[in-house]
């Protein structure tokens, strides 16, 4: 998701993205969506330096966020534990 112009990745607790994220490395990240019917698709790439989420407000606003849609998702991707 985007918001204010930083892109926001939703992942879960074991994700490979998370510990470069702990160490604020430059990483890349694609999403991607096709539509079977029409065979139509889109792909975005960012590159950009991670830093994890980790502060309690921060955390409640971008899943109260997502859960009311205010913020732009960019897949519908879910995990029953994630992490921002």
């Amino acid at each position: 998701m985007t918001d204010a112009g930083d892109v926001v990745i939703r992942t879960h607790a074991g994700a490979a993205l998370l510990s470069s994220a702990s160490a604020s490395e430059v990483v890349v990240h694609e999403a991607d969506r096709i539509d079977e019917d029409t065979r139509t698709g889109w792909s975005a790439t960012v590159t950009g330096t991670a830093s994890r989420v980790t502060d309690p407000q921060e955390l409640s606003y971008y899943h109260a966020s997502s859960r009311r849609g205010s913020i732009r998702r960019w897949s519908t991707w879910s995990a029953s534990r994630p992490s921002w």
